[in-house]
Parts: C-alpha cells; sequence; structure tokens
C-alpha cells in the first residue's frame, strides 16, 4: 500500500506540481498553502469521521475537567503521552512558519497568528461532535506552542513577512 501511495504521489507531482507553482504566485500560493494544510489539520484531527449525535455525551464534554491543562495526560505515564504530545506541537509547527512570512493579515495585535489560533481551536472544538475524541485544552495548548515556535524561529532566522495573504 505504501508502494502504491508513493508511486502515485511522484505522478501526480511530476503532472501537476509545475503547472500549479507556475498558476499560483506571490499571496495565492501562500493562501492554497495554508487552506491545503487546514483541510489536512482538519480531516487528521477529526478522524475517524464518525459523529457524535449523544446530546448527554457532548454535554459531558464541557466539565471544568476538559478545560484543565495537561489533566488528560496527567494519569498517563507512557511513550503514547509523550509522542502525542509532540505529534501536536508538530502538526502546527508548519503553520507558524508559513504565517511568519505570508500572514494572512498584517494589521492588528498578533495578527500574523490568529488564523492558526482560530484553526486549532477549530478542530479541538469540533472534537467535542466527533465520536471517539473529547475536548481537551492541552491541545489546544500545544497546537498554539507550535504555531507561535515555527513563527518565532522562522523570524529569528531573519525572514520579514512578504505581505498578507488575504
Amino acid at each position: 500500500l505504501n508502494a502504491v501511495a508513493w508511486s502515485f504521489g511522484a505522478w501526480a507531482a511530476h503532472h501537476w506540481l509545475a503547472p500549479l507553482s507556475q498558476k499560483l504566485r506571490g499571496a495565492a500560493r501562500a493562501r492554497t498553502a495554508f487552506a491545503a494544510y487546514a483541510v489536512l489539520l482538519l480531516l487528521w484531527g477529526w478522524r475517524p469521521f464518525l459523529l457524535q449525535v449523544d446530546g448527554g455525551a457532548i454535554a459531558a464534554q464541557l466539565t471544568p475537567d476538559h478545560f484543565v491543562p495537561l489533566r488528560a495526560l496527567a494519569g498517563r505515564v507512557d511513550v503514547f503521552s509523550a509522542l502525542h504530545v509532540a505529534q501536536q506541537f508538530f502538526l502546527y509547527f508548519p503553520i507558524g512558519c508559513l504565517l511568519a512570512v505570508w500572514p494572512l493579515r498584517l494589521t492588528g495585535r498578533l495578527s500574523h497568528l490568529w488564523a492558526g489560533v482560530w484553526l486549532a481551536a477549530l478542530v479541538e472544538g469540533g472534537h467535542i461532535f466527533v465520536e471517539g475524541r473529547f475536548l481537551d485544552v492541552t491541545n489546544f495548548s500545544i497546537a498554539c506552542a507550535g504555531l507561535g515556535l515555527g513563527w518565532l524561529i522562522v523570524r529569528r532566522v531573519g525572514f520579514r513577512p512578504y505581505g498578507a495573504a488575504l
């Protein structure tokens, strides 16, 4: 299955990448990259794509315990917990890097990161309505840390915004 995926990816890049990179320039390329990555994060965050229809189960997730940082990971001391934190961080790191050079807006306080923060809130908030997932403010906090550090590293390297992507 991996060989089929790699083969399809190589074929798609060979046929579609050059025309796409010529068509999308500047802010349009940044908008498209942000939108494509946002869709991937939504698909990843909302898997297994089963809608939670029980109102009681949805309401049970809106308790104060779900809004205490690190509460869900406190009882676990295993490799999965560490990998879960790293995974959440590195999923949002590229968005922070992208927004450092192509923010969606240039005006306003922290305007360069708000798009990523709202995306993280949307993905995490959607967990309430996905079967087998649960709302956890820790994931949102880790995502914001990944966004912020990606932005900070790219800016400290010396890159400045090219302009607003919107």
